[in-house]
């Protein structure tokens, strides 16, 4: 008998279960005015997102909308927390340019003359920094990992990765000066505040206790990836080896900068989904059917006692 780990990773109907139960917890969520409708509609769109790049790319050899439900799950388990405050937005929009930069990127894979797509790429890196700058210091290792899994890092290339960044800086500076904002220049580069580090000051423990859970999921994803990624194509491993660097940035800097943990997990459950998703999709063994019930269950626990609590 087919174990109910394979039976649902299969499945194409996980996506549309998924995709329902996401829509009670949210609409609940909205009777107790706990969220709008604004983050819930960028969350399905970066959803469908999440189940374009695996079409895209084929990231899971088998048929599998894991990756999307993954993130559905989880994403809905950590954001819709009560006192998470204004946040809720600005880490679905975050997750969606980040989402959107990772389409255009994994398309340059091997691609000599990709200077025109890392302007779009980086583009949406530098529309996501205006609503979060502390983006902008995964910069540097996203210069690294272009070096080192996708493309030869060129002159060409790293200014177009340039000019993309600071393009709708561009655009916002050029607004700011014709409606006669004073000091317009300050304005557009404020929000750079930093905490002291490992401070934990202030951060509720529901979001603690997300962020613990999301980065264990990581380590999860990531063992099985080291474990099992030689079975995908070289391809494929470049594009895990990116989705586990982010991990580990997104874990590191919520260490650093407590203040902003609700928007690094965000983006840790980018990568999060993906590897997990490819964790229930190509593992078929009765632990793992074990770990995928365990996980299930805990991800909609987590998303009830956020709701309640």
């Amino acid at each position: 008998m087919r174990r109910i780990q394979k039976e649902i990773s299969t499945s194409r109907l996980s996506w549309p279960i998924a995709a329902a139960i996401t829509l009670v917890f949210w609409f609940i969520a909205w009777l107790e005015d706990n969220v709008t409708f604004l983050p819930f509609v960028l969350l399905m769109a970066t959803g469908l997102m999440m189940m374009w790049i695996n079409h895209l790319f084929a990231l899971i050899k088998v048929f599998s909308r894991m990756i999307a439900s993954s993130y559905l799950a989880l994403t809905t388990a950590v954001l819709i927390v009560p006192d998470i405050g204004g946040e809720q937005l600005r880490a679905v929009f975050v997750q969606f340019c980040l989402v959107t930069f990772l389409i255009l990127y994994f398309s340059c894979y091997q691609y000599r003359k990709a200077q025109g797509v890392m302007l779009y790429a980086f583009l949406m890196i530098g529309i996501a920094s205006l609503f979060f700058k502390q983006i902008l210091l995964i910069i540097p290792l996203l210069w690294l990992l272009t070096s080192v899994c996708m493309v030869p890092l060129n002159a060409k290339i790293w200014l177009s990765s340039l000019f993309g960044i600071g393009l709708p800086y561009l655009f916002v500076f050029t607004y700011y000066m014709l409606i006669g904002t004073p000091f317009a220049e300050q304005t557009l580069m404020s929000n750079w505040e930093f905490c002291k580090v490992f401070s934990f000051t202030g951060v509720s423990k529901t979001l603690v206790m997300s962020y613990i859970a999301t980065s264990t999921l990581s380590l999860v994803g990531i063992i099985h990836l080291i474990r099992e990624g030689h079975k995908d194509k070289v391809r494929t491993r470049m594009m895990y080896q990116i989705f586990i660097f982010i991990a580990v940035f997104a874990i590191i800097m919520a260490l650093i900068q407590p203040q902003n943990i609700a928007i690094y997990t965000a983006i840790q459950l980018l990568s999060t989904s993906a590897m997990i998703g490819h964790f229930f999709a190509m593992t078929d063994t009765k632990y793992t059917n074990y770990a995928f019930i365990t996980i299930t269950v805990f991800t909609y626990l987590l998303t009830f006692y956020n709701l309640i609590f």
